[in-house]
């Protein structure tokens, strides 16, 4: 008879269970090394910082047209330094209806001032102190003189309204004559008309400039008479509504001057321009950014830690390790100097993966002193 256990070999079980377990165990070595890897990992703190600069905006504060920049991009500019002029008179239509009103009203002063100079004089008639009249005729001279400067003014500031649209008038009819649009009379006629008001408006200046003094010289005789004579109180009395009438003028006067000053716009501190928002010639409104200046010296690293890796940092002071790809490789010490209150979002730029957000307390990293970085400029943080 055949031998069965010749044909069918008894199976190794000893074999067959070491073929089954060794996949296993591979298995499980590779999951423990894993795991250590990532344990080792988050027993550590690894990120990615960005260099930030302080940073100051330099916008508007009224409505107007930027009419000069006096820097450049990426300027170095000095505290206090004037980076641009803006020409604050956009709306003229409400400048000059606030001329008329204010023309109108030294007008009604002016007439109210004759009747109550000619009761005075009658008054005067019924006294038999001269000297009291020729305090009158003094103090009724002091109001006369400021009606006439407050008067000049109103008129020198609504020939610059008008001096301002006749340039605009001009520098068009400039550049259509090089265009062949219109004919060289034209821009002679609008040159013409320009001049004679700037002449006027020169002229006026002038005569402003004597009758301001002639105004102090009034002023100045009526105060050291009334010091020398018996004060008559009905003389103030009778002056009084249009004095204070006419310092409400002066008041709108001055108000109104200020508003047609151009707007200067100066550095708020040292550093550099990154960013110009406005060009020549554009309208801005109020709170428009003109300019954002980068601090030169007020440069840190910003990072995010979570919250276990910020328990990790403490127990190592706060210590840190800054470094910097490139040639050659820069590697420096430093530390955390500040954390930031609430959790933020990671910034973009420091994800490793763009498509996962993360999450973290803002960390701010001091630059070590040998260690030459510039803004924007990514490095590698590591907890010590």
């Amino acid at each position: 008879m055949m031998d069965l256990k010749r044909i069918y070999p008894k199976k190794n079980n000893r074999g067959s269970i070491r073929l089954h377990v060794v996949p296993v165990l591979i298995w499980a070595l590779a999951l423990a090394g894993v795991y250590g890897l990532f344990v080792r990992k988050a027993a550590k703190f690894e990120t990615l910082g960005v260099v930030e600069a302080e940073k100051r905006q330099v916008a508007a504060t009224c409505t107007g047209r930027l009419q000069t920049v006096k820097v450049g991009l990426f300027d170095v500019v000095k505290k206090g330094q004037l980076l641009a002029v803006i020409n604050t008179v956009g709306d003229n239509e409400h400048i000059q209806e606030q001329l008329n009103t204010i023309s109108a009203e030294i007008q009604y002063l002016m007439a109210q001032l004759v009747p109550t100079q000619d009761k005075m004089l009658t008054d005067q008639q019924q006294r038999e102190n001269d000297k009291v009249a020729t305090y009158r005729r003094f103090a009724t001279d002091v109001e006369q003189t400021r009606l006439s400067v407050l008067e000049l003014r109103a008129e020198i500031e609504t020939d610059k309204v008008t001096l301002w649209n006749l340039e605009l008038d001009l520098n068009v009819a400039k550049e259509l004559l090089e265009e062949d649009a219109i004919a060289e009379y034209e821009v002679q006629k609008a040159q013409v008309a320009y001049d004679a008001l700037a002449k006027k408006i020169a002229e006026n200046q002038i005569l402003l400039t004597e009758t301001r003094a002639t105004a102090e010289h009034s002023d100045i005789r009526a105060k050291e008479y009334a010091k020398q004579q018996i004060h008559e109180p009905s003389v103030d009395n009778e002056l009084e509504v249009i004095h204070k009438a006419i310092k409400v003028q002066e008041q709108e006067m001055e108000e109104l001057v200020a508003m047609r000053q151009p707007l200067e716009l100066y550095a708020p501190d040292d550093g550099i321009v990154s960013q110009i928002y406005v060009m020549p010639g554009e309208v801005i409104m109020p709170g428009d950014r003109v300019f954002t200046i980068r601090m030169i010296d007020t440069v840190a690293i910003v990072a995010y830690a979570s919250e276990t890796q910020l328990d990790l940092l403490k127990q190592n002071n706060m210590q840190v390790e800054i470094r910097k790809e490139g040639f050659p490789i820069q590697v420096a010490k430093s530390k955390v100097v500040n954390v930031g209150p609430v959790v933020e979002e990671v910034s973009a730029k420091l994800l490793r993966d763009q498509n996962i957000r993360q999450w973290g307390r803002p960390i701010l990293i001091s630059i070590p002193s040998n260690m030459e970085v510039v803004p924007g400029e990514t490095v590698g943080i590591r907890g010590l």
